[in-house]
């Protein structure tokens, strides 16, 4: 069982989203609450992708999850959220810079 952070720099992020997803916060708690690295798709460097739907949808047009798995400390990290509707994926330079930020923030 992991534990996990929710930092600033990603409730930030999450503003936008939850204007028009009222249950989104409670999705991804409990993503984080239940992830297992069998059900994310692993993007290397113990960075992970988790599918969540939409409050009105389903996972494949809803959203993702980019977090960082600190193993060590059995720790998740949410770094950063995109819809999937909107683009087509994330690029692993797009989420340097995002962990960036987010370290500068701490």
């Amino acid at each position: 069982m992991y534990k996990f952070v929710i930092l600033d720099y990603f409730k930030r992020q999450l503003k936008r989203f939850l204007r028009t997803d009222r249950a989104l916060m409670e999705n991804i708690i409990e993503v984080l609450r239940n992830f297992r690295k069998d059900h994310a798709v692993s993007l290397g460097k113990k960075i992970y992708k988790v599918r969540i739907g939409k409050e009105y949808g389903g996972k494949s047009g809803g959203y993702r999850l980019i977090l960082v798995v600190k193993e060590f400390e059995k720790l998740l990290v949410p770094v950063c959220i995109y819809v999937k509707s909107e683009r087509e994926n994330i690029s692993m330079d797009e989420i340097a810079w995002h962990l960036e930020r987010m370290m500068g923030g701490l």
